[in-house]
């Protein structure tokens, strides 16, 4: 119906108008139900299947946390897009909206490549405070040194840390665009997206603002990824990067230089142009989504020629580790390339512990152990189950007394003999907690391992079968040579 009022050449306007917007309407309604059901189903069966490889070796809550922005980023494009008919919504809330999910998912890509250096620094760091504490003479100074750069690593690799970055940066940019809107483009405030965004004078100043902070976080990246050229890269979060930073830094080149005026003087009304991004996200998606997704199907070749047994496995790992210091070394370097070292290094200053034990420091050389493997946030914290991590909580209890008790007296630092408890200072204290480490080694890298250097595991392996026979081979030989004189003496 055309309104009481106008001219017969505003009336046509009008009509033509409304037809554009439904014609938008009836591209992006379909588009919209179509990608809320296809996300949804993809992030539900990534999250299901997070514990599955490869997706368990590449940080995958951060992962998700990058493809949920990507989705958001999405659909708020669908969603507008599907709107952008309607004369009364303006053009300042969506324009916001599209560009702090679009801000997001750059910040979230920006902390997962940053974690994969962090988690390397991290891991150098570990290293290197482990070896310090396996060694007889220990510097307090340069422990409590490496102890806060750990930390200050593991706070930028949690949840917490990263959140905090993200949401910090959603806000000051939120901000930094308002501010701006109220000073250089208030047309904003008034006129409605559609005209907005086709006349491209207000909605193009502000994303200059945007766009200005992803070419400065373009480059760091690229700064960044000169670094991570040295960083072994076991799971391909390396190549999932590239995959995606090429192809997309050329489309947003493509879009800013030519795609986004070229796809709008062709049927405006669709707003090709953010059907555009829209393609390009789901390319993104596709590459970190459903390729993981695809792999968590495939068989691995992961799986070690030994007993299913999980206890004569540790027991065959820790046999490997003990039989040689270039088997250990290189199982190590394995470890440390896939930034998950600490529980190797636990196994090794527990069993040196035992190997010691008893000594002038026993007790000393315990607590040091609880202190960065076992206490519940320590620097090296391993995984192991609740039950044994409990049989030494009596330990934080005592060194928590100790240490008030040192300082209302005002004397030396506290010293480990008073918190360490008596019915714990015995020799295997760190056995249960061993093995539980060793079957997880077994689980998560023995199979790469053998996969990858199978000349010193099939050594190790030729070795321990030429033991095994030669023992059976012993042992006959005792049982015939034992039978012999009882033969003669019957005769």
């Amino acid at each position: 119906m055309v309104p009481d009022g106008l001219g017969v050449t505003e009336s046509v306007l009008v009509v033509m108008v409304d037809d554009g917007a439904g014609a938008g309407m009836l591209l992006w309604v379909p588009v919209t139900v179509c990608h809320v059901m296809a996300y949804t189903t993809g992030l539900v069966l990534f999250w299901r299947r997070r514990h599955l490889q490869p997706i368990r070796n590449i940080r995958p809550w951060l992962l998700f946390t990058c493809n949920c922005c990507l989705c958001l980023h999405s659909l708020s494009m669908c969603a507008v897009a599907s709107l952008a008919g309607r004369q009364r919504m303006m053009a300042l809330a969506p324009t916001l909206i599209m560009f702090a999910f679009q801000n997001a998912v750059f910040d979230s890509f920006t902390m997962f490549a940053a974690s994969l250096y962090f988690a390397y620094q991290r891991t150098h760091a570990q290293v290197c405070l482990a070896d310090d504490i396996s060694t007889t003479v220990h510097d307090s100074e340069k422990f409590h040194r490496r102890l806060a750069r750990i930390r200050r690593l593991s706070w930028l690799l949690s949840p917490l840390g990263i959140g905090s970055l993200m949401a910090m940066s959603c806000l000051v940019m939120l901000c930094c665009a308002i501010v701006y809107v109220f000073a250089a483009c208030p047309d904003l405030l008034t006129t409605p997206f559609l005209d907005a965004y086709l006349s491209m004078t207000g909605f193009t100043r502000l994303s200059l603002v945007y766009f200005g902070k992803f070419m400065v976080q373009s480059v760091s990246m690229a700064v960044l990824s000169v670094r991570l050229r040295l960083i072994v890269d076991k799971f391909g979060v390396k190549s999932i990067l590239v995959a995606i930073a090429i192809p997309s830094s050329l489309g947003m080149l493509a879009y800013i230089a030519f795609l986004n005026r070229l796809l709008n003087t062709f049927q405006p009304h669709m707003l090709l142009s953010m059907l555009f991004v829209v393609v390009a996200v789901d390319y993104v998606l596709f590459r970190c989504l459903a390729v993981p997704i695809y792999q968590t199907y495939l068989p691995h070749s992961n799986e070690v020629l030994l007993p299913a047994n999980q206890v004569s496995l540790a027991g065959t790992l820790e046999r490997f580790l003990q039989s040689s210091d270039r088997r250990y070394s290189a199982f190590r370097k394995q470890l440390e390339d896939e930034i998950c070292v600490e529980n190797l290094l636990f196994w090794r200053d527990a069993e040196a512990y035992r190997q010691r034990y008893p000594s002038p420091d026993s007790p000393d050389k315990a607590f040091l152990i609880w202190k960065t493997y076992i206490c519940r946030g320590s620097p090296l914290e391993i995984n192991i189950s609740a039950s044994i991590r409990q049989a030494f909580d009596v330990v934080g209890t005592l060194a928590k007394a100790a240490i008030r008790n040192q300082s209302r007296r005002a004397v030396a630092p506290i010293s480990a003999v008073h918190a360490w408890p008596a019915h714990l200072l015995r020799g295997d204290v760190f056995r249960p907690a061993c093995t539980q480490v060793l079957m997880l080694m077994c689980d998560n890298s023995l199979g790469r391992f053998q996969r990858d250097n199978p000349d010193i595991w099939d050594e190790f392996m030729n070795e321990s079968n030429e033991c095994r026979f030669s023992h059976i081979d012993l042992f006959g030989a005792s049982k015939h040579t034992s039978k012999k004189p009882s033969s003669q003496t019957i005769n």
